[in-house]
């Protein structure tokens, strides 16, 4: 059986741009697959709209710090254009994983 890693990204939405963040959100939805994710999840809080979980599984370690260093840079055209909309920028969110087996 072959392993692969749950990633896990927190964070926070500025209230008054949530309607832009769900819209935005799609389109950096869509390019993870691009860098092999899959069984993309999105997780909000009911008590808290603006707290947000994604979830998704990537193939390995070097996946899982590849994307870690993207999603959290200000510089890549669509992860980064998450920047103005997140509390502290992109650079705050936090990234761990969990290893599973496949």
């Amino acid at each position: 059986m072959g392993k692969s890693i749950q990633m896990c990204i927190r964070y926070e939405v500025k209230a008054y741009l949530l309607p832009q963040y769900h819209e935005t959100i799609k389109e950096v939805a869509a390019n993870l697959s691009h860098f092999d994710a899959g069984h993309i999840l999105l997780h909000r809080s009911n008590h808290d709209p603006c707290s947000v979980l994604e979830m998704f599984q990537v193939p390995s370690e070097a996946h899982f710090f590849a994307l870690k260093k993207l999603r959290t840079s200000r510089e890549h055209a669509i992860f980064g254009s998450l920047d103005s909309m997140i509390d502290g920028g992109v650079e705050k969110m936090e990234c761990f994983g969990m290893i599973t087996d496949l």
